[in-house]
C-alpha cells in the first residue's frame, strides 16, 4: 500500500473488542453482547446496521486477537506516514440497549434483504437524542486508550438504511449531532463518509443531501464518492456542496472473479475531475473495492492513474505492464494483454452490468441471459497466445509464478464463456423437446465442471481450502474453528441462512467448484430432464428449494478437507483443456453478438442528464430501476457545463 502512494487507509478491524467494553460500561451483559454481534465473515454489514447476530457468536478469542491485530496494523501504518481511518459511532445499537434507556429515542429499521427480524430489523438510537453523544464519546474515548488516533474517523449512519424523517431540518440535525458525537470525544476529529448513501435516489435530492452534508462546517467532512468511475456523484451534487471529497474506484462488488474493466473510461474521467474541482475540493483518489485478489491489472492502474494529471496511452502502459508483469519481453503476451485491454478492460457500454457472475456462478434457471461487451473470442485468442509463449523454445515465462496464475485465470474465463454457450444449446434442445440433444449438452455441462476443477487445482491462489485455512487458523478452539469454517464457506455460497443474498461473493477455486456449482447443476438437470420425459412444465420453485435443501444449505457445514496445496501442471492442464474445447467455443463464440456500442437516442425518455432531480422525476414517472454501475461518459455525445470544458457525465437507465 505505502509503496503505491496509498496514505489514508481504513483502519476499522478489531473494533468489535472495544465495542463490546464500551457496551459493558452501559450495562449490557455479555449474553446481550453475543446475541448482538454478527460472526466474523459479516461483520462489515454489523458495523453498517444491516445485520446483528448472524453468524455468531462471535467467539471471545477472536475479539482479543483482531484487537492485538489492529495495534500492529496501526504501527505499521503509522510508521510509514500513513493517517490511518478510525471508526465513529453510526448510531446503531442492541435492542437489548432499549430496556436500559427506555427514556431515549429509537428507531426500528426494516428487515435488510429479506434477513428474518432475528438477523436484520436493527435499531438505530436518533443522533439527536442524549445518549447518542454520550455513547460517541464513550467509544471514541475507548478507541483511542487503546490504539491512539490520526483524528479521522468513518461513519456511516444510513449505508443501505433510510432516516426515519425526510424532512432538511432533521436530515441537517442528524449530521450535526453524529459530528457532535465525534468531537466530545476528540475535539480534532475530521467525518469521513461513503458517499454511496446518496446513490438512493429517491429519498436523498439534492436539497436534502445538502441539508445532511451542511449540518457539518466546511473542512470537517471528506466525502468518497465511492464508485466515481461508473457512478459519479460530485457533478450531481456540486462537489458535494464544497466539502472536500476522494474520487473512488469501487469496480468490484462482493469479490467476485471474472474479468472486468472499464480502463479507458477511468483514463478520461480521472483527469477531467481534476479539472472540474478547481475550487480544490478534491482532495484525493481512492481504491473502494468490495474485494480484492482479481483483476490485478485495474488496481496497478489505477494507482499509477493518481501521478498523472492528463490522460494516458493506454496502449503503451499494457505493453510495459505485461513486461513488468512477467520479467520478460515477449510478443505472445503482450499481443494477449493488448486484446485484453481493448476488450474485456474496456466496458464503455452505457448502464451495462453483470460482471462476475456467469452460468457457471449463478443459482441455474431457465432463463439466464449473457452479455457481452467485447468480442467473448478475445478469450479463447488470450489462452491460445499464453500457451505459445509457454511452448516457445528458450522462454523464460514458465519461471514466472504470475504467468502460471495469469494462464490459470484466462482458462477459467475461457471455461465460463464456454458454460454460457452450451447453456444456449441446452435451453434451446430443452425448449424444442429434444432429449437426446438435451442429453448430450447436459453431459458437457457437467464434463465442464470437471475441468474447472482441475485447472483451478494447479495453482495455490484458487484453492478453496487456503480460504478456510485462513478462517480457522484464528481459533485453537475445535468448536470456534467450525464456527469459523462455517462462516467463511455461508459467506461465499449462502450468504444469509436461506440463501438471502445468494451468489452474491461468488468465487471459483477448487472444491467449491465440484462441490456446490456441480452438484446445484447435477440437480437442475435431473429436474430439466424430469419435466421433458414426463412432458410437464419446469417447476422452478420445486427446483430452487431442491438445490437449496440439498446443496446450498448443506455445503457451508461440510467438515471434509479441503487442500491447501496445489496439484498438477497449470500449463499442461490449460493446454488439455484448450485443445479439447477449443472447436466447440470458437463455433459457439460467433453466435454471441457484443453489445453494441451505437449511438443512443437523445430523446429517449430514459435518458436522464447528470441530475439527481431529473433522475428522481424519471424513477417516479417511468417506474425505472436504477442500476449501480450506470453513468459513463457517453462517447457519441458529449454535453459541456462550463467554460472549461468539462464533459457531464451521463447516467442512462433501462
Amino acid at each position: 500500500m505505502a509503496l503505491n502512494g496509498i496514505n489514508l487507509p481504513l483502519a476499522i478491524t478489531g473494533q468489535e473488542a472495544i465495542w463490546k467494553n464500551v457496551y459493558l460500561k452501559l450495562g449490557l451483559s455479555n449474553k446481550d453482547i453475543q446475541e448482538y454481534i454478527s460472526g466474523p465473515a459479516f461483520l462489515a454489514w454489523w458495523r453498517m446496521g444491516n445485520l446483528q447476530k448472524w453468524g455468531g457468536p462471535i467467539p471471545e478469542s477472536y475479539l482479543e486477537r483482531k484487537l492485538e491485530l489492529l495495534r500492529k496494523i496501526l504501527k505499521r501504518m503509522r510508521n510509514f506516514g500513513m493517517l490511518p481511518v478510525l471508526p465513529a459511532f453510526s448510531g446503531n445499537i442492541p435492542k437489548a440497549m432499549m430496556n436500559l434507556y427506555p427514556n431515549a429515542t429509537y428507531h426500528h429499521h426494516p428487515s435488510w434483504n429479506n434477513f428474518n427480524s432475528s438477523y436484520s430489523e436493527t435499531y438505530m438510537l436518533d443522533p439527536t437524542d442524549p445518549l447518542f453523544i454520550k455513547i460517541g464519546k464513550l467509544f471514541i474515548d475507548e478507541l483511542i486508550q487503546e490504539v491512539g488516533t490520526d483524528h479521522i474517523y468513518n461513519c456511516d449512519a444510513f449505508n443501505e438504511n433510510r432516516p426515519s424523517q425526510n424532512t432538511t431540518t432533521f436530515l441537517r440535525a442528524v449530521s450535526k449531532a453524529t459530528f457532535k458525537s465525534m468531537i466530545a470525544g476528540d475535539p480534532k476529529a475530521v467525518w469521513m463518509m461513503q458517499g454511496w448513501v446518496f446513490t438512493d435516489f429517491e429519498f436523498w435530492t439534492k436539497d436534502r443531501v445538502r441539508s445532511y452534508l451542511g449540518g457539518v462546517d466546511i473542512g470537517n467532512v471528506i466525502v468518497l464518492d465511492l464508485q466515481a468511475e461508473s457512478l459519479p456523484l460530485f457533478i450531481a451534487l456540486d462537489s458535494f456542496f464544497n466539502h472536500t471529497f476522494i474520487w473512488c474506484m469501487l469496480h468490484n462488488f462482493g469479490g467476485t472473479m471474472n474479468l472486468y474493466g472499464n480502463m479507458d473510461s477511468i483514463n478520461k474521467m480521472l483527469p477531467m475531475a481534476r479539472q472540474d474541482s478547481e475550487n480544490g475540493t478534491l482532495i484525493g483518489i481512492g481504491l473502494t473495492p468490495e474485494g480484492i485478489n482479481q483483476n490485478y491489472v485495474m488496481y496497478d492502474f489505477m494507482t499509477e492513474m493518481t501521478l498523472y494529471s492528463q490522460p494516458i496511452d493506454t496502449k503503451a502502459w499494457i505493453v510495459n505492464y505485461t513486461t513488468r508483469r512477467y520479467g520478460l519481453n515477449s510478443t505472445f503476451l503482450v499481443n494477449a494483454w493488448k486484446i485484453l485491454q481493448s476488450g474485456v478492460y474496456n466496458n464503455v457500454v452505457p448502464g451495462f452490468r453483470n460482471h462476475g457472475h456467469t452460468v457457471l456462478t449463478d443459482r441455474p434457471r431457465t432463463d439466464y441471459k449473457t452479455s457481452f461487451w467485447y468480442n467473448p473470442e478475445d478469450i479463447s485468442t488470450v489462452v491460445g497466445y499464453f500457451l505459445e509463449e509457454g511452448n516457445s523454445p528458450n522462454s523464460t515465462a514458465l519461471n514466472s509464478n504470475l504467468y502460471f496464475h495469469d494462464l490459470v485465470d484466462f482458462t477459467r474465463q475461457f471455461l465460463n464463456h464456454l458454460g454460457d454457450f452450451i447453456y444456449k444449446d441446452l435451453m434451446d434442445a430443452y425448449n424444442i423437446e429434444d432429449i437426446e440433444t438435451f442429453w448430450k449438452h447436459a453431459a458437457e455441462m457437467l464434463l465442464i465442471y470437471d475441468d474447472l476443477e482441475s485447472i483451478l487445482a494447479t495453482n495455490d491462489n484458487f484453492l478453496l481450502g487456503k480460504w478456510i485455512e485462513s478462517a480457522e487458523l484464528w481459533s485453537n478452539n475445535t468448536t470456534e474453528k467450525e464456527l469459523l469454517r462455517y462462516n467463511s464457506l455461508a459467506q461465499i455460497t449462502i450468504w444469509g441462512p436461506s440463501g438471502e443474498i445468494i451468489d452474491y461473493a461468488t468465487k471459483q477455486w477448487a472444491g467449491i467448484a465440484s462441490l456446490y456449482y456441480k452438484e446445484r447443476w447435477a440437480v437442475f438437470l435431473d429436474t430439466l430432464e424430469a419435466s421433458l420425459l414426463s412432458h410437464q412444465p419446469f417447476n422452478k420453485t420445486e427446483c430452487n428449494n431442491r438445490i437449496l435443501q440439498e446443496v446450498e444449505i448443506p455445503f457451508p457445514k461440510l467438515t471434509s478437507y479441503f487442500p491447501v496445496m496445489s496439484t498438477g501442471n497449470s500449463f499442461t492442464e490449460a493446454l488439455r483443456i484448450f485443445q479439447k474445447w477449443k472447436p466447440r467455443y470458437v463455433t459457439a463464440a460467433k453466435q454471441f453478438k457484443m453489445v453494441q456500442r451505437t449511438k443512443r437516442n437523445f430523446d429517449d425518455p430514459k435518458m436522464v442528464y447528470g441530475s439527481l432531480s431529473k433522475l428522481r422525476r424519471l424513477v417516479k414517472v417511468h417506474k425505472i430501476k436504477p442500476k449501480r454501475s450506470s453513468f459513463l461518459i457517453h462517447k457519441s455525445r458529449i454535453l459541456f457545463t462550463n467554460n472549461l470544458n468539462i464533459p457531464l457525465i451521463i447516467p442512462i437507465y433501462y
